[in-house]
């Protein structure tokens, strides 16, 4: 009872600022939508630097063929940062021209490999080619859609459940929680009923955005069955994560700039914007330590039909939650106990 009138008690103040809860409570909606939108427009394109410091003819007329060249971006790269440029994701392929030679940098033998062949093929004939036909391997390495939904949703949330969780803080400044500390309900009541309001808070955004999703036929490209799992599996990340931000933090605008930091980092570096397979070596190592790519692993194995087994991305997942859920709880007491 002690738990639901906790739960009531916080829907009553969110609602107080109906416009700031709406955005919110929409947010994942307007995500997924625009999502939708942006891969639609989106045309894929691979990006390669040229050092050119030769300005033999032969070596500019390559440069205007590759640069007319279909679904390929070409810019002028510093000799100086190859290597970092590479590393970063810049470029996927740069070239040095020279009087007598080219050579090719990449972290990637098989773009190496493809533009090198680009290369040489226009140097013999002096007619351009559409990229995306002449290798179509180059442009399969993409995220899907379902991929790159979840992603952003997932960052979306991760924000959006450090704001709702910060109730605790809002709780201590406002003296709330000595009054409940002196009142006969347990402290653990009032842990816990927070836990679950945030839970169902987040649980509810994206079953409405998914919802609306429907009603609207904006395919997603996953069956009902594996947006329902991946639905709680995200709903679980982020609150335990939302959880640990606000229960960490001593004011309330501390937690909602780390909570900011934390799910555009996880982003960048899960594959929300550049796919992983497409980062370099040490950025695709560091990935490992986000939920964004583990939720963008595991939407990529329900794609291909593994719904409902003991994988790596759902182990990782759950006791990166429980791990999270376990910290905001020993922390959440120590408030509750000064």
């Amino acid at each position: 009872m002690g738990i639901i009138l906790v739960i009531k008690n916080n829907i009553k103040r969110e609602l107080k600022n109906k416009g700031k809860f709406l955005v919110i409570f929409f947010m994942p909606t307007i995500i997924i939508a625009l999502t939708v939108v942006g891969n639609f427009l989106m045309k894929p394109s691979v990006t390669i630097g040229i050092v050119n410091e030769s300005k033999e003819q032969e070596n500019l007329q390559l440069i205007e063929l590759l640069k007319k060249t279909e679904n390929l971006k070409v810019n002028t790269a510093n000799k100086e940062s190859i290597k970092t440029d590479l590393i970063m994701g810049k470029y996927s392929v740069t070239l040095d021209l020279k009087d007598d030679d080219i050579e090719f940098y990449s972290e990637d033998g098989y773009r190496k490999k493809e533009i090198e062949r680009l290369v040489y093929l226009y140097k013999e004939n002096n007619y351009k080619v559409d990229l995306k036909q002449f290798s179509p391997e180059l442009f399969k390495e993409s995220m899907s859609m379902s991929e790159r939904v979840m992603a952003l949703v997932s960052m979306c949330l991760f924000i959006t459940t450090a704001m709702t969780a910060s109730i605790l803080i809002r709780d201590k400044e406002e003296g709330i929680l000595t009054r409940f500390r002196y009142s006969p309900r347990k402290v653990s009541v009032y842990t816990l009923g927070n836990l679950i309001y945030n839970f169902l808070i987040t649980l509810t955004q994206l079953a409405m955005a998914f919802i609306i999703s429907g009603l609207l036929k904006i395919d997603i490209g996953m069956g009902g069955k594996e947006i329902i799992l991946l639905g709680f599996i995200i709903t679980f990340v982020s609150t335990s994560l939302g959880g640990f931000i606000g229960s960490a933090f001593k004011t309330e605008m501390q937690a909602n700039i780390m909570s900011s930091v934390v799910a555009v980092i996880s982003s960048l570096l899960g594959g929300a914007f550049i796919p992983i397979d497409k980062m370099p070596k040490i950025m695709k190592l560091i990935s490992n330590i986000t939920p964004t790519k583990w939720i963008v692993s595991l939407t990529s194995e329900f794609e291909n039909s593994l719904f409902i087994t003991l994988n790596t991305s759902l182990v990782v997942l759950l006791l990166f939650g429980s791990m999270l859920l376990i910290l905001s709880n020993m922390f959440n007491s120590r408030k509750l106990n000064n």
